[in-house]
């Protein structure tokens, strides 16, 4: 059964009014020294690495009660955040609906990872020796397809997914191993090389506009509540540091 638009619509008003009752139980002030509760984040490893590492840093110094529980995406951000199962999402999302507030926390390009002896790592990684390798693919909600296919697809081309995994942390490893190349962001691509000796390669393909953001997005609902609005502004600030 699938519910009616009427029934859709009196669930977004009740999560309204508890989102309302919420706010208005919380203190008018939110005191991050003082406070301890959990934040509910969903997200990929990716910006994990990225930008954690300062965000738990700035925890641990102004606001020592506050943990974060980061859920794997499911492609359900939308309908999580709308059920407040999440506090927030951060992702390429685009345009997400106007019931979400978002913020970009950051650009990035994207790079290929191959081992060092690989046979096309002394070549130039022309777009047929791009398109003719054997390829893993990072997908998070376990898509059979990124936006490599896509564009390849664009010029008649197609590839070869030999491994497919659902965190970048797990493709480096993988490729430094094997004879399999990897197309990821910009960050994870310097990690790899730094920490497996990979060797690094323009991509011979531009990710499509929404691929290079990476966004953070909540329920506008939430959009002046006191905890989530500090968390937001958290964010931001380790994201800068990076």
């Amino acid at each position: 059964m699938r519910p009616t638009a009427r029934a859709l619509e009196l669930a977004d008003q009740v999560h309204e009014a508890l989102a309302a009752i919420d706010a208005a139980l919380d203190p008018v002030r939110f005191d991050p020294q003082t406070a301890h509760r959990t934040f509910n984040v969903e997200t990929n490893d990716y910006v994990v690495s990225a930008f954690f590492p300062a965000l738990m840093q700035l925890l641990r110094k102004e606001a020592p009660g506050i943990d974060i529980r980061v859920t794997p995406q499911t492609g359900r951000s939308f309908e999580r955040l709308d059920a407040q199962e999440i506090d927030l999402a951060i992702s390429a999302f685009g345009d997400p609906p106007d019931r979400f507030g978002v913020e970009e926390l950051s650009r990035d390009g994207y790079g290929v990872v191959m081992r060092r002896n690989h046979p096309l790592a002394d070549e130039t990684l022309t777009l047929a020796r791009y398109a003719a390798a054997i390829h893993v693919l990072v997908t998070p909600r376990g898509d059979p397809r990124g936006f490599v296919d896509e564009r390849l697809a664009e010029k008649g081309l197609t590839r070869r997914i030999g491994l497919t995994v659902n965190q970048f942390a797990s493709a480096l490893p993988i490729v430094a191993g094997s004879d399999l190349i990897a197309t990821v962001p910009s960050r994870i691509a310097q990690i790899g090389a730094k920490r497996f000796g990979l060797v690094l390669k323009e991509a011979p393909i531009l990710p499509p506009r929404g691929f290079q953001e990476v966004q953070m997005i909540w329920h506008k609902r939430l959009g002046t509540h006191p905890a989530n609005a500090w968390l937001r502004a958290a964010l931001l600030r380790a994201a800068s540091r990076q």
